[in-house]
Parts: C-alpha cells; sequence; structure tokens
C-alpha cells in the first residue's frame, strides 16, 4: 500500500488485472483543453455531414439528368418513327400506281393482271419495308396490320396478282413472311385505340 500511495503521488496509476500488474501516467488535462477538442470534433462532423449531404445530392442530379436523357431518348424515337410511318403511308396513298392496283384488288378485278410487274414489285416493295420496320420494333404490329396489311394479305391472295410472281421464291420470303404475320393477329385487335402508338 505504501508503493501505490508513493506512486500515485509521482501521478503514476497502478492496476491490478488478472494477475498482471499495468502502471499508467496520469496527466492533468485542462478543462479549456477538452471544450477545445470537443468544439473542433464538432466542426469536423458538420464538414462530414455536409460533404455527405453533397455526394447525395450530386447522386440525385445524376439519377433525375439520365431518367430525364432516357426519356427524351425515347420520345425522339417515337417522333423518329413516327416520321418514317408517315412517309411510308404517304408513299402508299400518293402513288397513283398503287392506288388503281389495291382498287382493282378491292373488287376482286381480274385486269390487275395486266398491271407491269415493275409496279407490283414497288407495292410489295413498300411491305416489305413496313415487314422490316415490325420486325424491328420499329412499328408495332397492329399498327403494321392496321394501316398496311390488309392490302398485303389482298396482294398475297389474288392469283391475278400474283400470276407472274412466284410466291415460293427465296426473293420474296420478308412479304411472305409479313402477310403470316398480319393473319396470325386477331381482327379483334383492330379498333382498340390503345394499340395504334409508335
Amino acid at each position: 500500500m505504501a508503493v501505490e500511495a508513493e506512486l500515485k503521488s509521482l501521478g503514476i496509476c497502478v492496476c491490478m488485472q488478472r494477475g498482471t500488474i499495468c502502471f499508467f501516467r496520469i496527466r492533468q488535462i485542462s478543462l479549456n483543453s477538452v471544450n477545445y477538442h470537443t468544439r473542433s470534433l464538432r466542426n469536423l462532423m458538420n464538414f462530414d455531414d455536409v460533404k455527405n449531404l453533397a455526394v447525395i445530392i450530386g447522386v440525385f442530379i445524376s439519377v433525375l439528368t439520365l431518367a430525364k436523357g432516357v426519356f427524351e431518348y425515347s420520345r425522339h424515337l417515337a417522333n423518329e418513327r413516327a416520321e418514317y410511318f408517315f412517309a411510308l403511308e404517304k408513299r402508299l396513298v400518293d402513288n397513283e400506281n398503287f392506288l388503281k392496283i389495291l382498287g382493282m384488288l378491292e373488287f376482286d378485278d381480274p385486269a390487275v393482271s395486266t398491271v407491269p410487274f415493275v409496279q407490283k414489285r414497288e407495292l410489295i416493295g413498300l411491305f416489305e419495308e413496313v415487314a422490316i420496320m415490325m420486325n424491328s420494333k420499329f412499328m408495332r404490329k397492329e399498327v403494321a396490320l392496321y394501316f398496311f396489311g390488309y392490302y398485303a394479305i389482298d396482294c398475297w391472295n389474288s392469283d391475278p396478282f400474283c400470276h407472274d410472281i412466284d410466291r415460293n421464291s427465296p426473293y420474296w420470303i420478308v412479304f411472305r413472311e409479313f402477310v403470316a404475320t398480319m393473319k396470325t393477329i386477331p381482327m379483334s385487335t383492330i379498333g382498340r385505340s390503345s394499340q395504334y402508338r409508335f
């Protein structure tokens, strides 16, 4: 005990734990020093909080910017699809030869067999462009059926129209598959306005 008292007077603390004797030097710390360190720690925490908040805000703005970019890109693609679709429709409607052929097909006019092969090829080529757009997910099947499918099926089913066209030729595979796809779409989908969008 006398040794412990003498060590304490020198500022050394003795601790006995589990059979081990430890010596610690006791330091005198002023209250002002503790307050200064506490304030510095608070300022450091505030700086970390501000930094974390800035990171969170930056991430939030980045996500919003990305979402806006994706939205604008999808709108841009929809506009491109619409422009191309209306260009195809205009080519069909503004071409007098196409209208003449489609009119003959509508009334099963046998004179359709006298239409020059070049005009038939141009009309089928237009339907093949629609098929490629549809296969590329650039046009919905229902839209293709509603605006072009009926006419393509008429062309395919008309023997006078196809008298000089080999339907089984590999050169007409896109047209053949387009007509087959148009025939598989249920007619009940026609009339639902929600199906007609880009």
